[in-house]
């Protein structure tokens, strides 16, 4: 769905279900998903009969920058969780040998 929606821009949700060859349900369900983790992006516009339709698409830098942000919080998390263990295992070391010295 995603690379759909970045190879052919702005397309409301039945003209994904036919590029996908998709159950309606289930691409509701993926384009509703995407939105929410903030990878696609809609637009409402009026169509013949008045009603508004959404239009979806994708931003890449943004999905880019969203990505990146992402895998520093987990490189960060990452060595936090290091050091903590680092620290641990020094404290438990340094008990270690003076339970041997005794």
């Amino acid at each position: 769905v995603y690379k759909i929606l970045s190879h052919r821009g702005y397309l409301d949700e039945n003209e994904v279900v036919r590029e996908c060859f998709m159950p309606p349900r289930d691409v509701r369900r993926i384009l509703n998903a995407l939105f929410q983790e903030g990878i696609i992006e809609t637009q409402e516009v009026p169509n013949k009969s008045g009603n508004m339709v959404s239009l979806f698409s994708t931003n890449f830098k943004k999905v880019r920058l969203q990505y990146y942000t992402k895998m520093i919080k987990m490189l960060l998390n990452c060595k936090k969780r290091l050091e903590f263990i680092r620290q641990k295992l020094n404290d438990k070391s340094m008990t270690w040998t003076l339970d041997e010295e005794e």
